[in-house]
């Protein structure tokens, strides 16, 4: 039966892209042989999955929690080290983000990309690295070594002749790199030898269309941060017919709380369609609570910077301040450096305009911009200096 275990799992690895009802009954039965003859190396690949479906799919966080420690005991039990990166990509990227630090799940992927490339089992070093790196946006990880890692990441793979565009590498390291460069267009990716359009194509012909979702995700976002409004609406549609073409039971939290963030820009700036962008907003905002539930550390000061966009969308001045100020210091506290300098722009351009307070406005603008380049985000802090900081600046 042991046996048999091992094989529904090497079905279940391929039944999981292609027919995820097919994937859940096979894991089914690999726990009931678990529990029925005894466990095993593969009854933690079993485990680490009813973690998966409990947390992303019923949405019972707390039992998938619970499920998804069994399956690292019984990893570290059994030193099944050949299930180790499976089992790796399931807990500390799908499970552990829920409740966890996500800070704390980043050498988790690391050290299980080691392992993989040590087995020879590059598939699985790929979803490892591919959530590193979303784990890394999601955490604002320093950009420079970032930027260097997931280049060396993205070579080695290429020196095993891996197909790269299973992997999110290429666009993300585009998106990091439009933060730093001082040169080109900031809110377009089809740059410095990446061709975005390209890569969907071949993306999509090797079925792996969903890409298309984190792309276009990535340019709302960098239009947002450097405020070209039109082509982030623009953008945002773009992700909104691929999201919806590719649904996830649980939106990824980046593209939720950047959602809501364009939400509330977009009815202060525009009265087109403000009835959708409204809605947005504020499923957007309960989302982020609903996950501020389960996790503080890695929602609380999401949750408050929606809650002061909301307020101040909505031209709630008093509440709009408080809420501002608990959001950049949550995100000092948890160690959010990028979301603790776009709360102090956020701030900054409340103060300027619906408060009225420059000197209050500037003090924002000078915070925002050094932890802008704190992070490393030195081109979006050139940025923000030029609209906000330079003495012919318009906007003070």
């Amino acid at each position: 039966k042991h046996e048999a275990n091992q094989i529904l799992q090497l079905l279940c690895v391929h039944a999981l892209k292609w027919n995820t009802d097919l994937g859940a009954l096979i894991i089914f039965r690999m726990l009931r042989i678990s529990m029925q003859y005894g466990l095993s190396k593969a009854s933690c690949f079993a485990f680490s999955n009813i973690s998966m479906m409990l947390c992303c799919t019923v949405g019972d966080i707390r039992r998938g929690y619970e499920y998804g420690k069994l399956a690292l005991k019984l990893l570290e039990r059994f030193n099944a080290r050949e299930h180790l990166p499976r089992v790796y990509v399931t807990v500390y990227g799908l499970v552990y983000p829920y409740t966890e630090p996500c800070q704390a799940c980043l050498p988790s992927h690391q050290h299980a990309y080691k392992v993989a490339m040590e087995l020879g089992d590059i598939e699985w070093a790929v979803q490892n690295v591919n959530l590193y790196t979303l784990v890394a946006m999601q955490c604002g990880s320093k950009l420079g070594p970032l930027i260097q890692e997931l280049k060396n990441y993205l070579q080695e793979l290429k020196d095993f002749n891996h197909l790269i565009i299973t992997t999110i590498i290429p666009p993300t390291l585009q998106y990091f790199k439009n933060l730093v460069d001082p040169e080109g267009n900031p809110t377009v990716l089809c740059r410095d030898g990446f061709d975005m359009e390209s890569f969907l194509q071949q993306a999509e012909e090797n079925s792996f269309a969903n890409l298309h979702r984190h792309c276009y995700f990535m340019c709302f976002l960098l239009a947002y941060l450097f405020d070209d409004m039109e082509r982030a609406r623009e953008m945002y549609h773009r992700y909104d017919k691929a999201e919806k073409s590719f649904p996830l039971t649980n939106p990824l939290p980046d593209e939720v709380f950047a959602s809501g963030l364009l939400a509330t820009a977009t009815v202060r700036s525009s009265e087109d369609n403000a009835l959708f962008w409204r809605r947005i907003a504020h499923d957007s905002h309960s989302n982020v609570c609903r996950r501020c539930e389960n996790s503080s550390w890695n929602n609380q000061h999401r949750m408050h910077l929606l809650t002061a966009e909301i307020a101040y969308m909505n031209g709630d001045a008093e509440a709009a301040a408080v809420s501002y100020g608990l959001a950049i210091t949550s995100a000092g506290e948890h160690k959010f450096l990028h979301e603790k300098a776009l709360a102090y722009e956020r701030a900054g351009i409340f103060y300027a305009d619906a408060g009225h307070d420059f000197e209050e406005a500037r003090k924002h603008f000078e915070l925002a911009h050094s932890s802008y380049l704190e992070w490393g985000a030195t081109r979006k802090a050139s940025d923000l200096a030029s609209k906000f900081l330079s003495p012919c600046s318009q906007n003070l």
